[in-house]
């Protein structure tokens, strides 16, 4: 499973990862997903409540605010995307 994280302002994005991780999508674990691609841009991870992981599993999409982070931010929200996989073509 691949997920996109952007770090956006107004219009502008200002960082963004993908993080690849080798297992399916786990919902118990996409705090984790995110811990670690935040921690790769050295930027704070946000907290998750079940509606994003509801959004995340209906929409493939979440986005996160400045008021759903501990730390102070700079930036204007964070939209994390799933990136569908690629199926393999049979020969």
């Amino acid at each position: 499973m691949k997920i996109w994280l952007k770090f956006m302002d107004t219009e502008k994005m200002l960082k963004n990862i993908i993080f690849d991780t080798n297992e399916a999508f786990v919902p118990e674990h996409f705090v984790d997903y995110l811990h670690d691609a935040c921690y790769a841009l050295d930027e704070p991870t946000p907290i998750v409540v079940s509606k994003h992981i509801k959004h995340f599993l209906t929409l493939n999409t979440t986005t996160f605010f400045p008021q759903d982070f501990v730390e102070k931010v700079n930036f204007v929200r964070l939209e994390v995307d799933a990136i569908p996989e690629e199926k393999k073509k049979e020969k």
